[in-house]
């Protein structure tokens, strides 16, 4: 039996910025950067409290370690947030995630409403063919199981005649075809409305970026694994 020893790090990034639209300067936005790293490799509380030298520099080494990928990630979304006049627009999940995380708060100026250019479309254009699968998916299970209830209820719960279940799979299959339709539209919506700004309109500017000092906190401890 081992214990999961789980440090988190985490810095505050602040940011203002000149409208590209307006030339409007904004207050300080802030968001949060966070990565963490995880250590198993020493076994159990008892092997802790003989070996506590040991142990601490285990738990030190992870503690650097999350910090270390902190330090990567802040890197990544530095690459992205300055790169005036060749915006880089990843296609990875997780750093859109943080990115958003960091940045979302002041994506859009609050006096012309204009996303900044240093502001990728990715973070807001949902997926309009997983948005579609979303809604199938959640409205088949619900409307299948109030479809099973309603006809146990209607025909006795004890002697109920599933020998036309087929009529069971009816209405939930057109709910949820309606429902894909309904999220692939609204993706699509959104899609357009947070379309990619037209450089040649904008004046591009990189925003001030101020990241503070990484903090390390253990926030796993003990998890059995």
């Amino acid at each position: 039996m081992s214990t999961k020893m789980i440090y988190k790090a985490e810095r505050v990034v602040k940011y203002r910025y000149t409208c590209e639209k307006c030339a409007n300067t904004t207050d300080w936005y802030e968001g949060k950067a966070w990565m963490t790293a995880a250590n198993v490799k020493f076994s159990n509380v008892r092997r802790f409290e003989f070996n506590v030298e040991r142990s601490i520099e285990e738990l030190e080494k992870t503690a650097k370690e999350a910090v270390s990928n902190l330090e990567k990630l802040t890197e990544a979304l530095e690459t992205i947030v300055k790169k005036s006049g060749e915006r880089f627009v990843p296609d990875d999940p997780f750093l859109v995630e943080k990115y958003n995380e960091a940045f979302i708060e002041g994506a859009k100026c609050p006096y012309c409403k204009a996303r900044q250019s240093w502001y990728p479309a990715f973070a807001f254009r949902p997926n309009k063919w997983r948005a579609a699968r979303n809604y199938a998916i959640a409205t088949f299970i619900l409307s299948g199981a109030i479809s099973i209830i309603a006809f146990a209820i209607l025909n006795g719960s004890e002697d109920a005649d599933f020998s036309n279940a087929t009529y069971l799979l009816i209405i939930p299959i057109v709910l949820s075809v309606i429902s894909a339709l309904i999220g692939f539209f609204r993706a699509k919506r959104l899609a357009k409305q947070y379309a990619p700004t037209r450089a040649e309109s904008f004046i591009l500017r990189d925003p001030e970026v101020v990241w503070e000092e990484p903090t390390v906190e253990l926030v796993g401890c003990p998890t059995e694994v």
